[in-house]
Formats: structure tokens, C-alpha cells, sequence
């Protein structure tokens, strides 16, 4: 008797063991998922960089659960990128910023203020409404955001030398634009990044200190390296139609040495602006 309840007594205490093991590994599972869960949610600053290679966003504080930033790779192909580099377009780009420069600025040409003398051109000639490429691209920018074509403007394409900047600034402007798409014309090994900072949670920023590596101490910092052919794109405006501080955003000085940045740009405003020709919708290709 005694030795069948000892035997029984250590089958009690294996049970009880075998328990605890199983209770312990459940509690270990539910922990793991709880921090796999925190850092999925959490945008720190190193997904923020977006330079590896697969198509993703950040979040920072924007809108509540919306993703603030988004980028797609190789929005542009590298025929389109050549085209838009070697052909008519940038020499109108630099054409329009020497007249500019010497007094006698053009109606196409965009002031880029704070921002050195870079060269930056609307392409809204009646030519370029009905260039193949500059409307293919049209309406690829209206499918990407998610609206439709009358309310994509003119494409813009600006030109950064070496050092030069923009300091931060807000798409919305004097209208009401409700999204910016931006598209990188070149690659470039350092400089030249496109930073985010939320203006409302970080009023005294200055550009130098976002495009610093210690600005990876505000986690809601965005900063999106240029890569040839990669889009970015957000929101300029919350849901209520007034301009998000979080939208807010700069060019890093570009690298030194030769380099240059070039970048394509689609504003989207919030009124029909009508400038491309409405039949593209039904007849072209994204």
C-alpha cells in the first residue's frame, strides 16, 4: 500500500509538472506574440530609411491607423527615368532657370524658395499635355493615389546641385493639394534625402538636425533615401480638409562632389483641374 501510494504521489507530481512546463511555454508564446505585435505597429526609424528593396510604408502619427508615407519601387522603368533625364525635359528644366535666374522668370517656372537656386519647371505647356510619356505617367500617378485624372496637375521636375536643400515646407499651399506623389530620377550614395518631421509634435526642427544621424531620436521621423524610379507618395490634408503638420517635409542637402538630384513631381489637388486630356483614362495603359 505504501509503495502504490508513493507511485501514485509521483504521477501526481509529473502531472503537476508536465503542467507547469505547458503553462510556462503558453505564457512564453503569448509574450513573443505580444512583442511581435509591438514592433510590427511601431514605426522605428530604421524602417523609416526605406532603402531596402521591398515596397512598404511608415507610419509615424498620422492619421489614426493610416499609413503616412508610401513609396512603390520602380514606379518609373529605367527607359522612362533616360527618357526624362536625356530628352527635351531637362534641358527646358535648366533653359527656364538660367532665364529665371537672370531676371526674367517664366510663367512654367516654380520658385523654389530656401532652397539655393534650384532649377524646377511645370511641364503644362499644351505639348506636354499631350506628350505620350508625361500623360502615361499622369495617369499612373492618378491610379497610384487613388484618384481620378482631372485632378492630377501639371508634372513638375526640379533639379538639385550639389549642397543645395529645401527647407521644410507644406504641399498645400495657397490650394487645397490633397496628395504629393514625388519620383527619384537618380540614385544617389548619400545626401539628398526626403525627410518627414511632424511640425506639430516638433515646432523647432531645423532641416540640419532632421537630416542628421542623430535625428533617429524622433522615431516619427520619415526619411526616404533617393533610389532611381521610386515613388513616394502621401497625404497633404487630414480628413477634416486642413493642411497635416505631419506632411511637412524637406530635401537633405544633396552629397558633394558632381552629383545632382533630379525628381518628377504630380500635385493632386482637391478641385478638378482638368489639364489632361480626359480620353486617357479609357485609352492608355497605367
Amino acid at each position: 500500500t505504501h509503495t502504490h501510494a508513493h507511485t501514485h504521489l509521483r504521477s501526481l507530481q509529473d502531472v503537476c509538472r508536465m503542467t507547469l512546463l505547458f503553462t510556462c511555454f503558453l505564457f512564453g508564446l503569448t509574450l513573443q506574440d505580444q512583442e511581435s505585435h509591438q514592433e510590427s505597429t511601431t514605426d522605428e526609424f530604421p524602417c523609416a530609411q526605406l532603402t531596402d528593396n521591398s515596397d512598404n510604408s511608415c507610419t509615424g502619427n498620422g492619421n489614426a491607423g493610416e499609413s503616412r508615407v508610401h513609396r512603390r519601387l520602380e514606379w518609373l522603368k529605367t527607359s522612362e527615368v533616360e527618357e526624362l533625364l536625356q530628352g527635351s525635359f531637362a534641358a527646358e528644366v535648366l533653359s527656364a532657370h538660367r532665364v529665371g535666374v537672370g531676371g526674367a522668370a517664366t510663367a512654367d517656372r516654380v520658385v523654389a524658395g530656401a532652397s539655393g537656386r534650384t532649377a524646377s519647371l511645370y511641364l503644362r505647356r499644351d505639348e506636354h499635355r499631350s506628350d505620350p510619356l508625361l500623360s502615361a505617367l499622369a495617369l499612373r500617378a492618378a491610379t497610384t493615389v487613388g484618384v481620378p485624372l482631372a485632378h492630377v496637375e501639371p508634372a513638375v521636375i526640379t533639379r538639385y546641385s550639389a549642397g543645395q536643400s529645401y527647407g521644410f515646407h507644406h504641399d498645400s499651399g495657397y490650394v487645397n493639394r490633397t496628395h504629393t506623389l514625388l519620383c527619384y530620377l537618380q540614385t544617389l550614395p548619400r545626401g539628398g534625402e526626403t525627410v518627414f518631421v511632424d511640425r506639430d509634435r516638433h515646432p523647432d526642427v531645423q532641416l540640419a538636425q532632421a537630416c542628421s544621424a542623430a535625428s533617429a531620436r524622433w522615431s516619427d521621423s520619415v526619411r526616404v533615401h533617393p533610389v532611381a524610379g521610386l515613388a513616394v507618395f502621401w497625404r497633404n490634408l487630414d480628413h477634416a480638409g486642413k493642411p497635416d503638420l505631419a506632411a511637412v517635409h524637406g530635401s537633405c542637402p544633396v552629397g558633394g562632389g558632381v552629383q545632382t538630384k533630379w525628381i518628377l513631381q504630380f500635385w493632386i489637388s482637391s478641385t478638378p483641374v482638368n489639364f489632361w486630356p480626359a480620353s486617357l483614362e479609357a485609352v492608355m495603359p497605367v
